[in-house]
């Protein structure tokens, strides 16, 4: 359900410290912080919560999955900043607030990272579906200044409890004082992440889905043209209709179901 409850926050007291956009979808309140990409990779890249602070990016799937998903819209709602990934969140927090609002997709964000400077810095990759891509990725990486750890966390290690556990505290431990990335689908990378921020340590911790075989090369965006058309989604799903075509129709009607109650 939807409802037009948006407002923007004064800086001082917004949780994202910024100017956001609040929306309310799927039975819980999000601040949506609406500040650029390249933006919010330059902060992400040049500071250090105190604590572990969690960066998720909602699109129409996730919300639609955390619908029926209270431990998913729990987490969601309480990461430290939520942005939005995908062009129907960013008509929706358009058209409400009256202002243009861009998306920002995690796979944008993960390539303005790799651009920044990282001075040294951890940057932690949990995922990845192709090991010798990932290494790829972890050279370009480390080509601007990123001290690169790769987890592979393939299902055995994520479903054993104790390899679990091991796993979160090496991620932990690697990762302290720096970014670590998590893309292992919705909603095992936003659990991934909860557990991690409940263990002792500090620095950013990312849910970009797709963004690691995409910056990898495993898997192709949508050309620019397209994406600027607003057409990614029909792209993605000529390319995996098996996986994607029920997805996106279900989606579909999950977004003309909050626009008729909004209206």
């Amino acid at each position: 359900m939807t409802s037009r409850t948006f407002e923007f926050d004064d800086p001082s007291t917004s949780k994202a410290g910024v100017n956001t956009i609040r929306l309310f979808i799927a039975g819980a309140e999000l601040a949506f912080d609406i500040r650029s990409v390249r933006t919010l990779a330059q902060e992400i890249a040049t500071t250090c919560p105190p604590s572990w602070s969690l960066v998720i990016t909602p699109n129409l799937n996730i919300c639609r999955t955390m619908q029926a998903n209270p431990r998913l819209r729990r987490i969601i709602s309480s990461a430290d900043t939520l942005l939005p990934d995908g062009w129907p969140i960013a008509w929706l927090l358009s058209r409400e607030a009256d202002q243009e609002v861009t998306r920002a997709s995690g796979a944008d964000l993960m390539e303005e990272l790799l651009r920044s400077d990282g001075g040294g810095r951890p940057l932690v990759l949990v995922g990845g579906s192709d090991p010798t891509a990932m290494a790829h990725l972890a050279q370009r990486a480390q080509a601007f200044g990123w001290r690169v750890h790769l987890e592979p966390a393939p299902p055995e290690e994520l479903e054993n409890h104790s390899a679990r556990t091991y796993l979160l505290e090496r991620v932990s431990r690697a990762g302290r004082g720096g970014v670590v990335v998590v893309g292992l689908g919705v909603p095992k990378q936003e659990y991934f992440a909860d557990h991690l921020a409940q263990l002792t340590g500090f620095g950013w911790v990312l849910c970009l889905g797709m963004a690691l075989n995409y910056s990898s090369g495993v898997n192709r965006r949508a050309p620019e043209l397209v994406q600027r058309m607003r057409l990614e989604w029909f792209y993605r799903a000529a390319s995996e209709p098996r996986r994607l075509v029920r997805r996106y129709a279900a989606d579909a009607a999950y977004l003309l179901r909050l626009v008729g109650r909004a209206a």
